[in-house]
């Protein structure tokens, strides 16, 4: 339950991170990957910036068996990233719902049903990259989590426990998903009315949270 990770805004308000929390946060995003069809050895490209959120997904994406690839600056055309994506094999990537974020500005163009706004997984068809072929939008939430689904709970000890037995020769972490109440904190981050970002980041850049 100790800080883990600590984020910092420009106005030195802060956000933490326990191991607990990125556990359980990261447990249902890997959860989220193993469902949208993420195997072991998969390729996923992360353009989301530095923030809780980039922690959580790099990590969710360990968590699944996949390989996170950081693609947080690229060029406009994605000429520096296609070569790369099809030599790696990428099958996917993570990117926040910001018009002005370099990564939301290559793959947006290419999500199939972004004509009814885009969040969540979706679809993407990239001629340039035709083995990448879905996307994580990740948007800031502001709905309240004061009951997380039991369904929600079973679905990620049993996929995280799994993939740490083959992954960890049976090692298993000792935190338990229901005695972190990690609803709350999301809801608490989604409420603030300030950016939460380390201190490279542009202080005018959003919180993005995975919900």
């Amino acid at each position: 339950d100790k800080q883990a990770f600590i984020f910092i805004n420009k106005f030195g308000n802060y956000c933490t991170l326990t191991a607990r929390d990125v556990y359980t946060l990261a447990g249902r995003f890997a959860t989220r990957l193993r469902q949208c069809g993420f195997v072991s050895g998969d390729v996923i490209a992360n353009g989301v910036p530095n923030s809780p959120e980039k922690v959580v997904t790099d990590f969710g994406a360990v968590m699944a068996g996949c390989i996170s690839l950081n693609c947080q600056i690229i060029d406009k055309d994605g000429g520096d990233f296609w070569n790369t994506a099809n030599v790696s094999k990428c099958k996917g990537v993570i990117f926040p719902d910001k018009s002005a974020s370099p990564a939301y500005q290559l793959f947006s163009q290419f999500v199939s049903n972004n004509n009814h706004g885009i969040s969540g997984c979706q679809d993407v068809s990239i001629p340039a990259a035709p083995l990448l072929t879905k996307a994580f939008i990740i948007s800031r939430s502001q709905t309240r989590f004061d009951e997380i689904p039991a369904d929600d709970y079973n679905n990620f000890e049993s996929n995280t426990n799994d993939v740490y037995d083959r992954h960890t020769d049976g090692i298993k972490d000792t935190a338990s998903a229901q005695n972190c109440n990690y609803g709350e904190f999301l809801s608490n981050l989604s409420k603030s009315h300030e950016d939460i970002f380390v201190a490279e980041c542009s202080p005018d850049e959003d919180v993005y949270v995975f919900t």
